[in-house]
């Protein structure tokens, strides 16, 4: 499921074995700090089905503790080692 607004998107994906996987969000980089990445990950938190899992990817333009804080503030839970993998 692709989620669209101007100046970025979020791709969801529906398991199989149950809950959603997070492929990503993305925001233009002259639009970051504006709340498109809030409001892109509350809508595919509204369309998801639970758990919602993701790996976070600092390599895609941010940086790994702003990424952990800021799915901690979403309620996203470390899982897995390394500050990557999260779940709702």
């Amino acid at each position: 499921m692709k989620i669209k607004r101007a100046h970025g998107s979020a791709e969801l994906e529906f398991l199989k074995c149950g809950g959603s996987y997070l492929h990503s969000i993305e925001v233009d980089p002259d639009w970051r700090g504006r709340g498109y990445g809030d409001w892109l990950l509350e809508k595919a938190l509204a369309a998801a089905v639970f758990p919602v899992y993701l790996l976070a990817s600092p390599e895609l333009g941010g940086d790994s503790d702003r990424l952990a804080k800021w799915y901690k503030r979403h309620g996203f839970v470390k899982k897995w080692g390394r500050d990557v993998g999260y779940n709702y």
